[in-house]
């Protein structure tokens, strides 16, 4: 609610990178419940869905293979990706316009 009412009816793109991809489209899923669909929806490097092993292990395994060249990999890291996969293990996403 508090996103559909600062925006208003001005342009609406979310947008999630890896596992926030995830919570870009549930928020996407929210708005529409509410009545407002956003303009767009850019998912950028996230896997297929939560409660999908394989989609975890394509992440890890890119995390891994990229390391050192764009973020470095540290505990802090690690233990969110620990996080996200435990409260989106789960999920299914639902279908947005």
């Amino acid at each position: 609610r508090t996103i559909a009412e600062t925006v208003g009816e001005a342009p609406l793109l979310l947008v999630g990178r890896s596992a926030g991809g995830w919570l870009a489209h549930e928020v996407a899923a929210a708005l529409e419940r509410g009545g407002r669909t956003p303009d767009g929806v850019a998912l950028l490097d996230t896997p297929a869905s939560g409660g999908d092993p394989r989609g975890y292990a394509l992440m890890v395994g890119g995390m891994l293979e990229r390391a050192g060249r764009l973020v470095p990999i540290d505990d802090h890291r690690l233990t969110a990706m620990g996080a996200y996969r435990r409260l989106f293990r789960d999920w299914k996403p639902e279908p947005i316009a």
